[in-house]
């Protein structure tokens, strides 16, 4: 029987990735069909995410999810990169909620090839990789607070070298892309856990302060209404 998975979203580009990248596979994808419709749950719930921080759109589709805390969940992120060629983006796929499991994992193992430019050099496809390496390990940590001394030398590079190229190839600072990371999985942790708002922000290395500044300046809302919009199920804009 094939394994089901439930699909959230409304971006075509991360639409027909999936289901160019499951075809062939045991899996039945349920794009935008509901979760709770009589039928069988799915094994996977899986959302997309396009780094616009939209609260509205973020918030429904954070809010269906934890309805459903027995299903495991999880987020495909694009690759950031500048020089993708239109239509051929590839995703990072990274869970909020469970373990990974086996029938995902090819998806998260298709990383981009030769999208890149038509006849890239050798050295820049081994910094391609270096930079899609890097933003794997930040989307699966969470955003987790790295130096980016650490980052530089997990992947072998000088730290002044590697700063310069992360922004050049992917056309974000390093900095800006691990802290749209942390405050998407904070909005997560807002809706489906009952952590105090200073516990989240400690937890993703803020200081409490500031993490509301900060999360108000990016998401447009402040985590107490966040949370007050949860206990009254007005979770919609």
């Amino acid at each position: 029987m094939a394994s089901q998975i439930s699909i959230i979203s409304e971006d075509k580009s991360f639409l027909s990735w999936i289901s160019k990248a499951v075809n062939g596979s045991n899996l039945n994808l349920k794009i935008n069909e509901g979760i709770n419709n009589g039928n069988a749950k799915p094994a996977l719930i899986l959302l997309s995410c396009n780094y616009l921080c939209q609260y509205g759109k973020c918030s429904n589709k954070f809010f269906t999810a934890a309805q459903f805390p027995e299903i495991p969940l999880a987020v495909a992120r694009p690759i950031h990169l500048k020089n993708f060629k239109e239509g051929q983006s590839d995703f990072l796929i990274s869970f909020l909620r469970g373990e990974n499991v086996t029938h995902i994992k090819t998806l998260s193992e298709k990383l981009a090839t030769c999208a890149y430019s038509s006849n890239p050099s050798i050295s820049k496809i081994e910094t391609l990789f270096k930079i899609i390496q890097v933003q794997k390990q930040i989307v699966e940590s969470k955003g987790k607070v790295f130096e980016v001394s650490e980052l530089s030398r997990n992947v072998g590079l000088s730290v002044s070298w590697f700063s310069t190229k992360f922004k050049e190839m992917s056309g974000i600072p390093l900095k800006t892309y691990a802290n749209k990371i942390r405050l998407c999985h904070s909005l997560w942790e807002l809706i489906s856990t009952y952590s105090p708002i200073k516990s989240i922000a400690i937890d993703f290395g803020y200081k409490p302060l500031s993490f509301s500044m900060r999360f108000h300046e990016k998401i447009g809302i402040w985590p107490s209404e966040v949370r007050r919009r949860r206990r009254s199920g007005q979770h919609r804009v």
